[in-house]
């Protein structure tokens, strides 16, 4: 988290994209939603889903289907 915590202080005054968070922080397509869940700090898996819901509008499944599908 420390790589997007700096990101972030550094571009406070800019709008920030989770494409250009994801690639400060390398992530991995793939990775299972309870690991990501775990390594970000939520209390498990459904806490992570409802929260990416509530912030994307979507579930952190259907963020990924669609990436996948260039949508």
């Amino acid at each position: 988290m420390e790589p997007v915590l700096a990101h972030i202080e550094a571009h406070i005054a800019e709008p920030l994209s989770l494409e250009r968070l994801a690639a400060v922080t390398g992530l991995r397509q793939g990775v299972p939603v309870a690991s990501v869940a775990s390594e970000s700090g939520f209390c498990d898996q459904s806490h992570l889903a409802r929260r990416f819901k509530r912030e994307c509008g979507m579930t952190p499944t259907q963020y990924q289907c669609e990436s996948r599908d260039g949508s």
